[in-house]
């Protein structure tokens, strides 16, 4: 491609711009068709996969870019006005991406000329001492409109910030800069930093006083409204998320668009008029959405731009959880590929105080990880994978052994302002025991170092037992095996126990996909469907579960990880609580009474587990050694199925024992309960406050539970989905 010749080539004599020039011609070249094309209707370019676009585009074609960065390349596009619009409502952010221009046509290219950048240069334009700095918009502002009939002598007119004849301007370069054609103007700008004119730019002194007097009256009129905003703004704002928020003025730089205006001033002088907020309150919306306001951040950021960052988001995300028991809509899903991806989101969060949440893989059975603000999914970072397992407290079972988070030795953890700390036990010990927990209220864990060890084999041996004789004999069975556990069948007066040791016996394990699918969850799911329409039937079920597949003892030996993990069927309504061990045999009692009384009938099994005490602040285990039982019901073809008298007992005989519900599942507690149980959590709140005063992680979730009543009440766009 020959691009002396082919650059900056004129459309019915009108010349574009280098980068449109550029954009115009991968378009029109055949070997670009997979990284680039037009849209079937010619309106928007689509990219199909940003990678494929770098690889073919950016690293083979150097004397198109000098960038070699996709996310450069969109911010070009961003800058020049193109709007990233959706093509489908779920998927990976960075393919299938779709940019429109409203002057960018493949059937209008006579107006593609008029596709101009719209973020100013760096380069400081020089002012002539005396002139009047006035403000001149990308696109034509209101006051723009109404006096397009001033024009300076000559009948000379400036369009898109260059001087043209018998066109109307009231903007020159500064009489006392030396005159430059063109040509040179744009090569003294770099590859993505050629814009011919900046929104700042000194008036003609031959325009006349009365012109510039009007300028500068509605210059000062602008200040005024966008301080009368954000005013109202900070008002109307919630104490807990912005109070702490007050960054310095922005001075008046003639060399990019900006006002000068607190983000969110100190005096609110507009405060005592809150009868007119509620009225107000879309307009204030409405102006922290507007170019106006994203011009200013842009020109605060630097390089990379709020409008750039934000354009990086994904609208109408839907977030559902593994069991499809709770579901949001963020404002904005964002999967940044890099540490400073993420820094880039928290800092626009900040700026526009906004909420953010991060989501791993969406196994928890509850609303923890939902919000109606920013919602970060890690899944493109790199080994990235654990830190939801640990931020709630996940466990195995064991008595020698505690929760997974007392595995990890260290780890890199990004505050709300974006800084990076390294925590562990010798380094930031509080912020470690805080985080080591964090329910994601702490930080945004980075990387994780764990105690590791060789790997090992395990033996499983499993036999059945009755209840009673479980009971009597559990402080033996506990201490029996490395780690032991067991499973109750309520209605059949058996449990299943399960003790696992290590072993350097060769692998020994037969699964049958005929009996653990075809019968164990296929078939199981679908008689459970069929006994909700007779619910006395199922006790019948839970023994024929028992039959078929624990009644008789068992061994298997294999790889630690295979016999560690078990599958978790079908969708499932779960509740787990944790109570202190020695309370074990009373609370199952009471349980398998009120199930005899009530008539209720209960899905199986009841899950029982062990675990050793630690000294996490938020560990349901903190100080002592604990007993976790997991009750269950299933939802066969995500049919939900009555279980709220089940739970109320449930829950109600577990505080009365002092127990403390898993964190990542649902429950009904909030923060003065968990007062009463976690004597850290004042120390948790601490630590929070210190790392994020404005409370950007907090969620309804949070609020609820360890930060205070949530603000707002709850929304459509997080609810249970049953059917």
């Amino acid at each position: 491609m020959d691009m002396a010749n082919t650059l900056f080539t004129p459309v019915k004599g009108k010349p574009l711009s280098p980068f449109i020039s550029k954009l115009k011609l991968l378009l029109n070249e055949e070997k670009y068709r997979k990284a680039i094309r037009w849209s079937e209707n010619g309106g928007a370019i689509l990219i199909s996969d940003g990678e494929v676009f770098k690889r073919q585009v950016l690293d083979e074609s150097a004397e198109m870019f000098k960038t070699r960065n996709f996310t450069s390349f969109v911010r070009q596009l961003n800058l020049y006005g193109f709007r990233k619009v959706p093509v489908n409502g779920k998927g990976d952010p960075s393919k299938n991406m779709e940019f429109e221009h409203v002057h960018f046509k493949r059937d209008k290219p006579e107006l593609m000329h008029l596709v101009k950048r719209t973020c100013p240069s760096r380069k400081k334009k020089r002012v002539a001492q005396g002139t009047l700095t006035t403000i001149k918009r990308e696109s034509p502002s209101f006051r723009e409109q109404r006096h397009d009939k001033f024009k300076s002598p000559g009948g000379e007119e400036r369009v898109s910030g260059k001087l043209r004849k018998n066109e109307s301007s009231f903007y020159s370069e500064s009489p006392s800069s030396s005159p430059r054609n063109e040509r040179e103007s744009e090569e003294e700008s770099t590859e993505f930093n050629h814009s011919s004119h900046s929104p700042f730019e000194a008036a003609q002194n031959n325009v006349g006083n009365s012109l510039q007097e009007y300028y500068y009256q509605r210059f000062q009129e602008e200040q005024i409204a966008v301080q009368l905003l954000l005013n109202l703004r900070y008002s109307s704002s919630s104490p807990q998320s912005c109070e702490n928020f007050q960054p310095q003025p922005t001075a008046y730089d003639p060399s990019c668009a900006g006002y000068s205006m607190y983000m969110y001033p100190s005096v609110p002088f507009y405060g005592q008029y809150t009868s007119i907020l509620q009225f107000m309150e879309p307009i204030i919306d409405g102006f922290f959405a507007s170019e106006v306001y994203l011009k200013e951040l842009n020109r605060q950021y630097g390089e990379t731009g709020v409008e750039e960052i934000l354009s990086n988001g994904q609208r109408g995300y839907l977030f559902t959880n593994w069991a499809k028991t709770f579901s949001c809509t963020p404002e904005l899903f964002f999967v940044p590929e890099s540490i400073e991806d993420i820094r880039q989101i928290l800092r626009v969060a900040t700026k526009l105080c906004k909420t953010v949440r991060v989501v791993g893989g969406g196994h928890s059975p509850s609303d923890i990880a939902c919000t109606d603000g920013y919602m970060i999914s890690l899944k493109n970072m790199k080994a990235i994978s654990c830190a939801g397992a640990i931020g709630t407290c996940t466990h195995g079972s064991g008595k020698n052994f505690g929760i997974l988070a007392m595995s990890v030795v260290s780890l890199e953890l990004m505050t709300a302002s974006g800084k990076v700390l390294y925590c562990s036990r010798e380094k930031n010990k509080e912020i470690f025991l805080a985080a080591l927990c964090g329910l994601g209220a702490v930080g945004i864990i980075l990387s994780l170092t764990w105690q590791c060890e060789e790997a090992f084999k395990l033996q499983e041996t499993s036999k059945p037992l009755m209840l009673e004789e479980m009971l009597e004999n559990l402080e033996t069975s506990i201490s029996s095996s490395d780690h032991f556990k067991f499973h109750w069948y309520p209605h059949t007066g058996y449990v299943k126990c399960y003790e696992v040791n290590r072993t350097a016996k060769p692998i020994e394990d037969n699964p049958s996909w005929f009996w653990d699918y075809a019968v164990g969850y296929y078939s199981y799911e679908l008689v459970l469907w069929l006994s909700s329409f007779v619910p006395p039937s199922l006790r019948y079920v839970n023994w024929g579960l028992f039959k078929l597949f624990h009644c008789k003892p068992h061994s298997r030996v294999n790889q630690s990880h295979k016999v560690f993990n078990f599958n978790c069927l079908f969708k499932q309504y779960v509740t787990e609580w944790a109570i202190p061990q020695d309370k074990t045999v009373y609370v199952l009692r009471k349980l398998q009474n009120w199930l005899k009384e009530s008539g209720f009938h209960a899905h199986a099994p009841v899950e029982v587990r062990f675990v050793k005490r630690d000294d996490i602040y938020l560990s349901p285990c903190y100080e002592q050694d604990t007993c976790f039982i997991n009750v269950i019901s299933y939802r066969p073809y995500e049919k939900s199925l009555p279980h709220e008298n089940y739970w109320e007992y449930y829950e109600n005989l577990m505080l009365s024992v002092g127990g403390k519900p898993h964190w990542a599942k649902a429950h009904k507690l909030t923060s003065s309960d968990f007062e009463k149980l976690y004597p850290k959590i004042h120390k948790f709140r601490e630590v929070c406050q210190k790392l994020d005063p404005q409370g950007m992680f907090h969620n309804d979730y949070l609020k609820k539970a360890i930060f205070g009543p949530a603000q707002k009440p709850e929304v459509d766009n997080k609810k249970t989905n049953d059917k």
